[in-house]
């Protein structure tokens, strides 16, 4: 696809993964073999050190990794293209957005969601195409066996459920071993008997709300007491809910690193 895009002269496209490693694993030597299969590799138009072709035409297929902070901030693009998404913060998708002037394509495994489902889908001018194993036409039999074979394990295992649902199906699954079933609900706290291991805030802003919980333990039973949930907090409406719980700058706050607004 990116290929035939670079076909209209002097297009610049932009091509990025969590890593320079990934990208050569996977998107770089995905580039490399295509263009050989269809005879139009020209290794002198390969940059190694910048990770860049230039075709004939002044379009040029950049690559580089989303860890690279100057790039994220730099030039712009006419088109961006940024592979297994979900490995990539919000922030830095959107510091690369804010930089193309055409079109953005991204590919990720839906193994839970993230910021291309609460951000990116929600906007009048996003569309979702849904593509698993069997639209692999070069998908050699034995993958494709192995893969099927999660579908009948599916039956009798959780596991082998949610990962028939991402990687058969194509559907979002939910993050396996970080969703916990073993807890109930109480009416009151034993302060006398638990001790206050720190709070805990996840960021949220406009569709996720802001929640704050203080985390107790008492042996090895974890308490958490909702303090704030709330939708639409600005930092500083936060910063005075804070106040109004008594929660100063000496206590211990352990937040999210995605921070959304």
């Amino acid at each position: 696809m990116l290929i035939n895009i670079a076909a209209k002269a002097k297009t610049e496209i932009s091509v990025v993964s969590e890593s320079v490693p990934h990208l050569r694993r996977g998107a770089i030597k995905d580039f490399a073999k295509v263009m050989q299969w269809t005879g139009r590799w020209a290794a002198d138009r390969w940059n190694k050190t910048l990770l860049t072709y230039n075709f004939a035409n002044g379009s040029t297929i950049e690559f580089f990794s989303a860890d690279s902070e100057g790039r994220l901030r730099g030039a712009r693009r006419q088109v961006l293209y940024i592979n297994e998404a979900n490995n990539i913060d919000f922030e830095s998708y959107y510091q690369l957005a804010i930089r193309t002037s055409e079109a953005i394509y991204i590919d990720y495994n839906p193994t839970h969601e993230f910021w291309a489902h609460t951000e990116v889908l929600r906007e009048d001018d996003s569309d979702l195409l849904i593509l698993t194993y069997r639209d692999n036409e070069a998908l050699p039999d034995t993958i494709r066996k192995d893969i099927e074979m999660a579908e009948v394990k599916a039956a009798t295992s959780t596991y082998w459920a949610n990962w028939w649902k991402v990687y058969g199906l194509g559907q979002v699954g939910s993050v396996q071993g970080v969703i916990f079933s073993n807890w109930t609900q109480i009416d009151e706290i034993n302060y006398t008997t638990s001790k206050l291991v720190a709070l805990g805030l996840d960021w949220g802003y406009t569709n996720d709300p802001t929640a704050l919980v203080a985390v107790y333990r008492s042996g090895d039973t974890l308490t958490l007491h909702e303090l704030l949930y709330a939708n639409n907090l600005t930092n500083q409406d936060i910063a005075t809910k804070l106040r109004e719980l008594g929660i100063n700058r000496a206590w211990e706050i352990v937040a999210d690193s995605a921070e959304p607004k």
